[in-house]
């Protein structure tokens, strides 16, 4: 045998092709310890056949327990994590409702105090009315009544014509 084929000739796994090479039995993965040179393989699998397949039964059994518990477990931390998003939601709802008022409670305050200039405003032009108003009493002598059109003042001529000028010398 060639050196260079002489690893993988003697290899354990199921690449090697040596007869005296001791390997595990195919069923290792499962529980069955057994260790037996490559060519006793077959004879091992066929005579314990019976056992392999109890333990391919209890490990599918395990399996199903462990995926199972998994699920359980899966369960479990869903709805822990579903009260946590319905906890938080509430928060979150909770305190975009508290900003909401805040803001409401802020705009109101505003408009109050608008409002309060407004007022002072007024005040300050009825003050300003009241102090004038002596002024407009007596522009009002000189006022039309509600209804009627304004009178025109007689204003006497002092125009004179060339004849009135002849006469009156």
């Amino acid at each position: 045998m060639p050196r260079l084929k002489l690893e993988e000739h003697c290899s354990t796994d199921s690449e090697g092709d040596c007869p005296n090479v001791e390997i595990h039995c195919y069923y290792s993965h499962v529980g069955c310890d057994f260790i037996c040179k490559r060519h006793l393989r077959e004879k091992h699998e066929s005579n314990f056949t019976e056992k392999h397949m109890k333990l391919l039964l209890d490990d599918s059994k395990k399996k199903k327990e462990e995926i199972a518990a998994v699920k359980e477990c899966h369960q479990e931390e869903m709805k822990r994590m579903e009260v946590e998003m319905r906890a938080k939601h509430q928060k979150d709802m909770a305190a975009a409702k508290k900003c909401y008022q805040k803001g409401i409670k802020a705009i109101k305050q505003e408009m109050n105090e608008k409002h309060v200039e407004a007022m002072r405003e007024s005040e300050k032009e009825k003050k300003k009315v009241k102090t004038r108003s002596p002024d407009l009493r007596e522009k009002k002598k000189f006022l039309p009544k509600e209804g009627r059109p304004p009178m025109k003042r007689k204003v006497e001529s002092k125009r004179f014509s060339a004849r009135e000028s002849d006469y009156s010398s």
